[in-house]
């Protein structure tokens, strides 16, 4: 299978240390880890970035990082501009709070959409809502959604900052057949004007059916992922407008980051084999159970999760 995703790859500035990161490419290194557990030598999916790094030092090592994860980095181009940070401090409940720079390599991603093109129809595209905070990443990517065939197109919506807009999130929603998103998120779409706000019930014990209903049905979604943190997640199935919910993570929380972007990629290598969606979201919520347990977005499997997770 032909796995492409497209966004940013950059460094999250911890206190003491940098760690490769970025919502698409924590979800490329996980699907890639996850496509290799049976066959390390011949993994199941073919897993494309298509970012930018900087021709510097974070951009030299950001690129081998790649390669190391087995992510194929023909489309991940070098640009003059800086490779991308993040700086991130951890609340004391371990939840990331993020300050992005501007101007960054990942604003500026340019492809070979003919190139693309010639490997025939791909299997998957994923895309997130930060690099299209800039025209030129943001171009690309319409670039491509327009001339190439996939399968299935998911979005991950990434609320950062003030970095994304009406057009930018609107892009996102009439691009994609499957939807994830935060439940700290949803307030986007009413804010923005993209769904009634009749459909919203933020309140403690929220109901999503009404936000789901008119999103798959205004956007022509048909699976929309919503995660709740401490809750696990909610799923929708617009295809037969039922709902899913997971187990409650467990493990003691050492920190957040990634642990979204894990999920995703479980839930995305068991869908592309066709599990059924409650087995989906099940593997999905035991790998981000383990990856908050971690402090890093990538960790190693250890032998006993990897048998539980495909």
């Amino acid at each position: 299978m032909k796995i492409l995703v497209f966004g940013e790859v950059l460094w999250d500035c911890f206190d003491y240390n940098r760690v490769i990161g970025g919502a698409p490419f924590n979800f490329c290194a996980h699907l890639a880890k996850l496509s290799g557990l049976k066959k390390p030598d011949t993994p199941e999916f073919r897993v494309s970035l298509v970012s930018a790094v900087g021709k510097d030092v974070l951009g030299g090592k950001a690129r081998k990082v790649i390669r190391n994860y087995n992510i194929a980095d023909d489309y991940v181009a070098d640009v003059n501009y800086p490779t991308g940070v993040c700086k991130v401090t951890l609340a004391g409940d371990g939840t990331p709070i993020y300050d992005l720079g501007e101007n960054m390599a990942y604003d500026n991603i340019t492809a070979d959409v003919r190139a693309i093109n010639e490997e025939g129809k791909q299997d998957f595209l994923y895309f997130g809502t930060l690099a299209l905070r800039n025209a030129v990443s943001k171009n690309t990517l319409i670039q491509i959604i327009t001339e190439c065939e996939f399968g299935e197109i998911l979005c991950d919506i990434n609320i950062r900052q003030n970095f994304y807009s009406t057009e930018s999130v609107r892009l996102c929603l009439e691009s994609c057949t499957m939807l994830k998103v935060s439940h700290d998120e949803l307030y986007v779409f009413e804010k923005l004007g993209l769904i009634n706000e009749k459909t919203v019930n933020p309140g403690e014990n929220p109901d999503y059916t009404e936000l789901c209903k008119e999103l798959s049905q205004r956007y022509n979604i048909k699976i929309i992922i919503i995660t709740t943190g401490k809750n696990g997640a909610a799923i929708y199935d617009a295809r037969n407008g039922k709902f899913l919910y997971s187990e409650k993570p467990r493990g003691k929380l050492v920190s957040a980051v990634g642990a979204g972007d894990s999920f995703l990629a479980c839930f995305t290598y068991n869908y592309l084999h066709e599990k059924p969606l409650d087995v989906c979201i099940a593997r999905a919520v035991k790998l981000s159970s383990y990856v908050v347990t971690q402090l890093g977005a990538v960790p190693d499997y250890n032998s006993e999760l990897m048998e539980e997770l495909i």
